[in-house]
């Protein structure tokens, strides 16, 4: 046992990929409904394309935040430095050894 915490049956491990897309699915529209009556003002959030992030979340594409930050990098012009084995959105400037980011970035 881990310290400090139970330790997750294997059981239960293998279920998290059914329930994975339905969960994402509503993690998604509250994000979208959210947006629908409030606005980021003044940051770069504002600027940032929000709806493709969260569609690509919702796809099962991208993690919301590794979206966040390529926006963030993008719209700055900031290059990222990165060896996130689940990062594959291009786009931006990246310094990586991580050959599935490098080809998404060409």
């Amino acid at each position: 046992m881990p310290p400090g915490g139970a330790r997750i049956p294997n059981s239960k491990i293998s279920a998290i990929p059914a329930i994975l897309p339905r969960w994402l699915s509503r993690q998604v529209a509250d994000a979208q409904q959210i947006l629908t009556f409030a606005a980021p003002q003044g940051t770069p959030l504002s600027q940032a394309d929000i709806s493709a992030v969260l569609a690509e979340t919702g796809a099962g594409i991208l993690d919301f935040n590794d979206g966040v930050l390529v926006e963030t990098r993008r719209l700055r012009g900031w290059k990222l430095l990165t060896n996130d084995g689940d990062m594959t959105r291009g786009g931006i400037e990246v310094l990586t050894t991580y050959a599935p980011l490098l080809a998404a970035c060409r």
